[in-house]
């Protein structure tokens, strides 16, 4: 079986690598960079698999998107099922409003009367 090797983009191989040195970027997302990256060294889809300890089958599917779509056939795409009912700017409120004790308490008090906390 002879591999193709896969061709990369102009610029992506350095936003790849930057993927991988990053600590911000979630595990997923790293493991695609290292696939793209291994693949456009010219390893078959088996050789890649063993050493990333994947799924051959994995291993097609985010080379033939990164073919097919570059770096943002990388990405998450949505998920079936109902959608969010938290907004991220709602989630950002909790947040803040459960770490920052001057926000609780103005909070509290803009919310709930004596009667209410007693």
């Amino acid at each position: 079986m002879v591999t193709t090797r896969l061709k990369m983009r102009s610029g992506d191989r350095e936003e790849l690598e930057g993927w991988l040195r990053s600590t911000t970027v979630r595990k997923g997302r790293s493991d695609r960079a290292k696939i793209v990256l291994l693949c456009a060294e010219g390893l078959s889809g088996n050789e890649v698999a063993c050493q990333l300890g994947v799924s051959s089958m994995c291993v097609g599917r985010w080379r033939r998107r990164y073919a097919e779509e570059g770096i943002d056939g990388l990405e998450d795409r949505p998920r079936p099922g109902q959608p969010r009912k938290l907004t991220a700017a709602k989630g950002k409120e909790i947040l803040r409003l459960t770490t920052e004790p001057r926000a609780l308490l103005n909070f509290l008090n803009g919310r709930w009367s004596c009667v209410s906390r007693a």
